[in-house]
């Protein structure tokens, strides 16, 4: 209790328990005793924003300190002249939604110089220039990285990066002249870019590079073409327009081509795969070519196609025979599965190789156009030990077609109904029998059918 007491006593005449000031508050309405949030915003423009500014809206800028800069207003790139060059290294430029337009013929938007390194451009646009952003102006430039970016209009190059650079979520639409939407050097990753009519090439990627969530219309050369080891995925290529030598999507050896789109172009190739490579869940359909030898699907030696569709392409040659307007053509080596082929002028696939393994396909109405030939499943002259299986032939204008000088190809288990001729194999092949299928009477409950006319497990049927 003494120990209590002698606390209360000590509070009571600690002299910060007085009363500090009137009780009475003043007259007049109460002030706001807060910052607006519109102060607040000044005070962090004026202080915690450390971005230095780039105010001036003409001229020719150069950054030559590494930092954040930001526009702080639109800016008119001189003719024959950059707007922004970079000779620092750990340079991020926020276009802060702004955009840099052309002062007039030769104006350039961002550009890269000695000493830049790793260089971030974001958030704007750059209009009427003739390159937009220019990242490979410095010896071993590395690493730049466009986000967010909306190029109109350019009459060259418009986004040129060098090795492993990142190109991300950005338009580029109306490239004039004969040129390149993206020009990307190797171990590069372009990621949700979309091009339109661009007169030239879309989507230019160095070796094992990565394309994804892209898509390219109205280019006049290869719309998206990537080197060895690449990987193109969820891509789409429509209404390309050059009668040349160009392929819609295309990528070298050991790559991979995943669920992509080439659509309605006119292109040699619709989707072009080199050799050791993988085509999967993808579709290529009415593309046209003027080449008496053109493909929806292309895949090299030692390739895979897995659960693709090719679908009325067509080659306007007066003579284009199997090769024509075909859906798939593989060489050697190559497997081709779970596929669909229909409505092609020329063979649903055709074969000009040795040792594929060609099983579980449909193809169905090939070669029914005005002056077609093709079949559903067409070896040229030089096939052999292709293993054909459980493939089936329906309305096309030959099933399964052998041509002279392919031998040693093995059938199995496949079927052919509805074609002008369902098989037409040339001596020298290796072919279970062919059986016509017996139609079963009516079926109502759990047993029923009719026993197929032959016991061999690896016939072939015709319906």
């Amino acid at each position: 209790m003494k120990s209590v007491f002698s606390s209360l006593v000590i509070l009571l005449a600690c002299p910060c328990l007085l009363a500090q000031g009137p009780l009475v508050p003043p007259a007049g309405p109460p002030a706001p005793g807060m910052k607006t949030l519109d102060q607040i915003a000044t005070l962090a423009e004026a202080g915690a924003d450390a971005r230095t500014i780039i105010g001036d809206p003409g001229g020719f800028y150069t950054i030559s300190a590494s930092g954040s800069y930001r526009l702080a207003s639109n800016r008119v790139a001189p003719a024959g002249n950059v707007s922004i060059i970079v000779n620092a290294p750990d340079v991020v430029i926020d276009l802060n939604g702004f955009t840099i337009s052309a002062g007039g013929a030769g104006a350039r938007g961002i550009e890269t110089n000695s000493g830049a390194r790793r260089l971030t451009v974001r958030n704007g646009t750059i209009t009427g220039c003739a390159g937009a952003i220019d990242g490979t102006g410095t010896a071993g430039a590395e690493i730049l990285h466009i986000e967010n970016v909306k190029a109109i209009d350019c009459t060259a190059v418009v986004f040129r990066v060098p090795a492993n650079s990142l190109i991300s979520n950005c338009q580029i639409r109306g490239v004039a002249g004969t040129t390149t939407a993206v020009s990307a050097a190797a171990n590069c990753e372009v990621r949700g870019v979309r091009v339109n009519l661009v007169n030239g090439y879309g989507i230019s990627a160095g070796a094992n590079s990565v394309v994804e969530g892209c898509s390219v219309h109205g280019a006049t050369f290869h719309s998206i073409a990537a080197g060895a080891g690449a990987l193109i995925d969820r891509c789409e290529v429509t209404g390309m327009t050059n009668s040349g030598n160009f392929h819609a999507i295309s990528a070298g050896q050991e790559s991979s081509i995943l669920n992509s789109v080439a659509r309605g172009n006119v292109a040699i190739f619709g989707i072009y795969a080199d050799d050791n490579s993988t085509i999967q869940g993808c579709v290529s359909s009415g593309n046209t070519s003027p080449s008496g030898a053109s493909y929806g699907i292309f895949a090299g030696d030692s390739s895979t196609v897995l659960n693709c569709t090719a679908s009325g392409n067509l080659s306007t040659n007066a003579s284009p025979g199997q090769q024509g307007g075909a859906g798939f053509a593989i060489s050697d080596g190559t497997v081709v599965r779970n596929c669909t082929a229909t409505g092609n002028r020329g063979a649903g696939i055709w074969i000009q190789g040795k040792g594929s393994y060609i099983a579980d396909n449909a193809l169905s109405n090939n070669g029914l156009g005005a002056g077609a030939v093709g079949a559903g499943l067409a070896l040229g002259n030089v096939a052999t030990r292709n293993r054909i299986e459980g493939n089936s032939a329906i309305g096309n204008r030959a099933g399964f077609l052998v041509l002279a000088g392919s031998i040693q190809n093995f059938f199995v288990r496949n079927t052919a109904g509805g074609n002008v001729v369902n098989w037409s194999i040339i001596s020298g092949n290796y072919v279970a029998p062919i059986t016509s299928a017996v139609s079963s009477p009516d079926i109502n409950g759990s047993t029923g059918g009719t026993p197929f006319s032959s016991a061999d497990p690896n016939a072939n049927f015709s319906l």
